[in-house]
């Protein structure tokens, strides 16, 4: 018996190697599993594709090609200063709805759209929206101020004209070819250049005259140099010399 005893015992070294090679946990022997791996994922779902189907809709036929058509029209003179903003915002309130609508779905029917997704699609249009508007500003901008420049030149050429006639022109005409080389009336599409004297005499004094700009004008332009008293007023701005009223954004 006291052979079989020995038989079947473990002395301490032999059980410390027995743990080492297979750990027990209450007697028992630990069986080693190993987690399946992650499956990869192999796409967007069909509820976030259609999410941002409608952001990039939104983004840009409602805010980029507006815009970009909006700014085109500038070169023919056209600007009543309200049509762009409305179709933007509109198409901002449409994908808003359409956000707030989407957020229900996901949530009552589990469509798998993360929230953060949602907030992205948002912060997206918002970029298309400030872009659109970007376009907008910065060509009506650089419209205004090629304007100015180029009444300056006008000016410009009516002081070299009194320079060398001792009088000022009697109709901006008259700089027409030696001082300047086409209409100095013609600024812009939709933008002239008013001449008025301001004296009876004749041959008309040095400086005895105004630009001024015609009724309706999309850009009205002012020649107001310094000492001439006239301040820019609500609504309009200071270009140089030049009083600059707009009706554009």
């Amino acid at each position: 018996m006291s052979g079989s005893t020995r038989g079947h015992s473990l002395t301490f070294a032999e059980r410390e190697y027995a743990d080492l090679v297979s750990p027990t946990e209450g007697g028992a022997v630990m069986e080693s599993r190993t987690l399946p791996a992650e499956q990869a994922p192999t796409g967007p779902s069909t509820a976030t594709f259609v999410l941002w189907v409608a952001v990039m809709v939104a983004g840009f036929l409602g805010a980029i090609i507006p815009a970009v058509v909006e700014a085109s029209k500038f070169a023919n003179g056209y600007y009543y200063g309200n049509d762009y903003p409305i179709p933007a915002f509109l198409s901002t309130i449409l994908l808003a709805a359409f956000l707030v609508l989407f957020a229900l779905a996901n949530a009552l029917f589990r469509l798998g759209v993360r929230w953060r997704n949602l907030f992205l699609a948002l912060g997206i249009q918002l970029l298309c929206w400030t872009a659109g508007q970007a376009i907008v500003n910065g060509t009506f901008k650089s419209i205004v101020e090629g304007s100015v420049a180029r009444a300056q030149r006008v000016v410009d050429a009516i002081h070299d004209y009194e320079t060398e006639h001792g009088c000022a022109p009697s109709t901006l005409n008259d700089l027409v070819p030696r001082y300047f080389p086409s209409d100095p009336s013609w600024v812009h599409e939709g933008t002239t250049l008013g001449y008025y004297i301001t004296s009876t005499t004749r041959p008309i004094p040095v400086g005895e005259w105004a630009i001024y700009p015609n009724p309706l004008e999309y850009i009205g332009l002012t020649y107001a140099p310094l000492g001439s008293g006239r301040h820019a007023m609500s609504g309009e701005r200071l270009i140089g010399d030049w009083v600059v009223n707009t009706r554009g954004p």
